[in-house]
């Protein structure tokens, strides 16, 4: 099993997206994009609302940030970005439960064998965000 410190998630985290320009804060803090991909490199722009390869940079991005730490954005980014990232709206402000959200992907991530699986472990942990569609900006 991947190995997640849950003491480096903080205990929530406040994420806003500006659709027309696809600037990305956490925490009031605007992501760049150039430290995540030295660490992979899947795309050029953030993006989200999908499960593609802007979401995929993005996720990487924001677990990178609260974190500090390359390996343990890497454990859970793609697992970010399909249960968080891939549902974001347009514009918003999102606040997520990031510790309990670990928490819980630790404890349920040896169980989960099939894709369909995955899906029910996703949509159980979408309780640990709330998202505000802050319309266009």
């Amino acid at each position: 099993m991947k190995d997640i410190l849950l003491d480096r998630y903080p205990a929530t985290v406040k994420i806003v997206g500006y659709g027309t320009t696809r600037q990305v804060s956490v925490n009031d803090i605007e992501l760049n994009i150039a430290r995540s991909r030295d660490v992979f490199k899947h795309s050029v722009e953030f993006n989200w609302g999908y499960e593609g390869s802007g979401p995929a940079q993005l996720a990487l991005a924001l677990l990178l940030e609260v974190t500090g730490e390359p390996q343990q954005a890497l454990n859970l980014y793609h697992n970010f970005k399909r249960t968080f990232v891939s549902k974001f709206p347009g514009s918003f402000t999102a606040t997520i439960a990031l510790r309990e959200w670990a928490q819980a992907v630790k404890e349920d991530l040896p169980n989960q064998n099939t894709a369909t699986d995955f899906m029910v472990l996703a949509d159980a942990l979408f309780e640990h965000i709330h998202i505000k569609s802050v319309g266009r900006f």
